[in-house]
């Protein structure tokens, strides 16, 4: 079973709890904050957010891949860091929430038709920007 950490702004605790259950539900193990310090309102010294911070790289590091919890198309300064370390490690990154040229965004229960997958977990960053129906099956 293949194993991804999700990446992304606190803020969208929401969107990550969904993003959980339907890669669980597709048998992939999920890695995810337990924290969501934006969302909770929750204040963390520097060096709680510096343990944190590493904490989440080592699940990175544990991972085949990373899927950005991007809605709205937001990736702060910390999730670009991320993405920036999952690709120096070699992960694979994907994007929850893709947009093509023409401003059409995926929704949250659109599934690939040829391998009914979430069509969000094979769209490769090389890919990104472009229609969200590709599959790279």
């Amino acid at each position: 079973m293949k194993v991804i950490t999700l990446c992304g702004s606190t803020k969208f605790k929401k969107e990550f709890i969904e993003t959980a259950r339907l890669l669980t539900m597709q048998t992939y193990i999920v890695l995810s904050p337990a924290i969501y310090e934006h969302a909770e309102e929750i204040h963390l010294n520097e060096n709680k957010k510096q343990l944190l911070d590493k904490m989440h790289r080592q699940r990175i590091d544990m991972s085949e891949a990373i899927i950005v919890i991007n809605k709205n198309g937001y990736i702060g300064e910390s999730t670009a860091g991320e993405i920036e370390y999952a690709r120096s490690q070699g992960k694979e990154v994907y994007y929850r929430y893709m947009y093509c040229n023409k401003d059409c965004a995926l929704y949250d229960d659109t599934f690939c038709e040829a391998c009914n997958l979430p069509a969000f977990g094979r769209m490769t960053e090389e890919k990104f920007p472009q229609c969200p129906l590709y599959c790279k099956k």
